[in-house]
């Protein structure tokens, strides 16, 4: 492999480490803004519990006070 090919090889991961750590970046004040509906000190009381088992859901944890989505009213 050439120097110039390597070169663009390692420019284009340090450019895809950097667009990999702006979405964890994203990804962790998501997630962080989704934790607020299920702490009952921030917004957790002033949800119902389908939006409180929608965070979970969307948290990849399982939906514990409702049924399922299909039963939302």
């Amino acid at each position: 492999m050439s120097e110039s090919a390597l070169q663009l090889a390692y420019d284009r991961i340090e450019e895809l480490e950097l667009k990999l750590e702006s979405a964890n970046e994203r990804i962790n004040r998501m997630e962080s803004f989704i934790n607020r509906f299920l702490d009952p000190e921030d917004l957790g009381y002033a949800v119902n519990n389908y939006v409180r088992d929608d965070a979970r859901e969307a948290l990849g944890r399982e939906r514990v006070e409702s049924g399922g989505r299909k039963d939302k009213p």
